[in-house]
């Protein structure tokens, strides 16, 4: 039966919970960039339909 030295498995905790630490504040850092993304692309097609009835207002009107 082989014993862990308990400070090297407190030692391993922490690390793993360091990367997990920095690993989700990337994935938040890309949350927030594609977030800003769809934004922009939900507004340009929300102006491109503004535009098409502003457009087909125009030819009626």
């Amino acid at each position: 039966m082989s014993f862990v030295n308990s400070d090297d498995a407190i030692r391993a905790a922490n690390l793993a919970v360091l990367e997990s630490s920095i690993v989700i504040g990337q994935l938040t850092e890309e949350v927030l960039i594609l977030r800003k993304v769809m934004s922009k692309v939900y507004n340009a097609d929300a102006l491109k339909k503004e535009a098409e009835s502003e457009r087909l207002r125009g030819a009626t009107g």
